[in-house]
């Protein structure tokens, strides 16, 4: 039996794939997680893609989870540059609108 003080835990936020730049081929794309500075590595890149091939499967990823390629750009800016920044925005509104309709 659970406890009547038990609330479940809140869906975590999808990590968001990012482009790299200045990265060589195979290390090109990159997670960013809200709120964390920097970006993770991956070995989600093709070397035989193209930069618009690398652009596109970014873009469907982040699709599949409702994060628009500005809401995107918006978390790589502020994991580079502080999340208060304005360019942070978008990022910042898409992550408060995931947690009202996922508490």
């Amino acid at each position: 039996m659970q406890p009547k003080c038990h609330k479940e835990r809140l869906q975590e936020p999808p990590n968001i794939l990012v482009r790299i730049p200045g990265k060589k081929l195979g290390e090109r794309i990159g997670v960013v997680k809200f709120y964390e500075s920097g970006y993770y590595s991956t070995t989600a890149d093709n070397v035989g893609w193209s930069e618009e091939e690398v652009d596109a499967f970014i873009s469907e990823r982040n699709n599949l989870n409702g994060i628009s390629d500005e809401v995107a750009k918006s978390a790589f800016s502020a994991s580079m540059f502080g999340w208060q920044v304005p360019a942070a925005t978008p990022a910042i509104e898409w992550f408060k609108q995931f947690r009202l309709t996922h508490e």
